[in-house]
C-alpha cells in the first residue's frame, strides 16, 4: 500500500533518501502509460523500449521519489527473440572483459 506522508508515519523516498524497492505495472498500452507519467513529472531513468526478452520496457522515479518499471509485451518471433538476447549478451561480455582488464 502506499500513503501520502504524514507526521509520526510514513515517509517518502525523497526524506529518506532514496528506495529499495521498485514498483512495476504491465499494461496493455504501455506508451500512453509513459507519456501519463512523464507529463506529471516523472523523471525517465531508462527510456522506454524495445527489450530482447521480448517486451517494451523503461523505468521511470515519480515526483515523489518512488521508483517504477512499466512493460507490455510485445510481438516478436522466437528468432527475433534470440537474435537480440545473443547482441545483448555481446555486450554484457564486453563490459565483463573490460572489467577484468582494470582489476589489479
Amino acid at each position: 500500500m502506499m500513503s501520502d506522508v504524514f507526521p509520526g508515519g510514513h515517509k517518502d523516498p525523497l526524506q529518506l533518501g532514496g528506495t529499495s524497492v521498485m514498483l512495476h505495472i504491465y499494461s496493455k498500452n504501455v506508451d500512453a502509460l509513459w507519456r501519463r507519467a512523464v507529463e506529471a513529472g516523472a523523471k525517465v531513468d531508462t527510456q522506454l523500449d524495445d527489450m530482447f526478452w521480448g517486451e517494451r520496457y523503461g523505468q521511470i522515479t515519480d515526483p515523489f521519489g518512488h521508483s517504477w518499471s512499466m512493460s507490455m509485451r510485445i510481438p516478436m518471433s522466437r528468432k527475433q527473440m534470440n537474435e537480440q538476447r545473443a547482441e545483448a549478451m555481446k555486450m554484457f561480455q564486453q563490459d565483463e572483459q573490460a572489467d577484468r582488464g582494470n582489476s589489479p
